[in-house]
C-alpha cells in the first residue's frame, strides 16, 4: 500500500525549504551598522586622505567597497573581520618596514625595482613609506582572500586570489601577499580566482 504524504507533512517540507533559503550564506556580506564592535574596521568607509595614509587610517578602510559579490563569508562577518584586520596589521607593518628600505616612483608610487619604468615623476630615495596605492592594494587582496566568491552555499566558486591582486601588493608594497596569509592562495592565473571590486591604481597624483 503507498502511502500518501499527508497536508500537513507537504506544508512542514515547503517551511523547512523556505527557512534552508532564508538562512542562505552565499550573500553579498552586509558592512551594516547591526554588527559587533570587530565588524566596525571592516564596515566603515573613509576617504583617501591625499597624503601618506597612517597606519590606524588605514584600519578603518578594509573591504566594504571591495567586496561587491557574494561570499559564505556573510555569515561569519565578525570572525572573518577580526582575522582580516589581524593580517591586515601585520601586512602594513611589513610593508611599512619594506619601503622605508626602498627607492620608490614619486609619480605612480610603484617600487622602482631593476628594469622598473615611473609612470611619471623619478624614484624617491628611502626612506618611504605607505602611499595610497600601497593601501589600496593591500585591501583589495586581503578582502579577496577573506571573502572567496560563491555561487551557492554548496558551490565556492573559488578559494584563490588572482594573479593581477597579489602582484599589485609586490609591485607597491615590495612584499607578497603569502607573507601575512596562513594559507598560500595566490595563483598565477586572472580566471577562476577572487580579485576583489575594482581596479588596483596605476597611477596616483602626488
Amino acid at each position: 500500500k503507498t502511502l500518501k504524504p499527508s497536508l500537513c507533512t507537504v506544508l512542514i517540507v515547503l517551511a523547512i525549504v523556505r527557512c534552508c533559503k532564508c538562512y542562505s550564506c552565499c550573500n553579498a556580506p552586509d558592512f551594516g551598522d547591526a554588527g559587533t564592535p570587530e565588524m566596525v574596521p571592516c564596515r566603515q568607509e573613509v576617504q583617501p586622505p591625499q597624503r601618506l595614509l597612517h597606519f590606524l587610517i588605514g584600519l578603518v578602510q578594509a573591504c566594504r567597497s571591495f567586496i561587491t559579490y557574494s561570499s559564505t563569508q556573510s555569515c561569519l562577518m565578525n570572525k572573518t573581520c577580526s582575522n582580516l584586520i589581524r593580517d591586515y596589521t601585520e601586512a602594513s607593518r611589513i610593508a611599512n618596514e619594506r619601503l622605508a628600505q626602498s627607492y620608490v616612483c614619486t609619480g605612480d608610487q610603484r617600487v622602482c625595482f631593476v628594469g622598473v619604468v615611473c609612470g611619471g615623476g623619478t624614484c624617491a630615495e628611502p626612506p618611504n613609506a605607505i602611499g595610497i596605492s600601497c593601501e589600496v592594494a593591500l585591501r583589495r587582496a586581503l578582502c579577496a582572500y577573506h571573502f572567496p566568491r560563491c555561487a551557492s552555499d554548496q558551490l565556492i566558486v573559488t578559494n584563490e586570489v588572482c594573479l593581477d591582486t597579489c602582484s599589485a601588493v609586490q609591485i607597491f608594497c615590495n612584499m607578497t601577499v603569502d607573507e601575512v596569509t596562513r594559507v598560500a592562495k595566490c595563483v598565477p592565473r586572472n580566471f577562476g580566482c577572487t580579485s576583489g571590486a575594482g581596479r588596483t591604481p596605476t597611477r596616483v597624483s602626488p
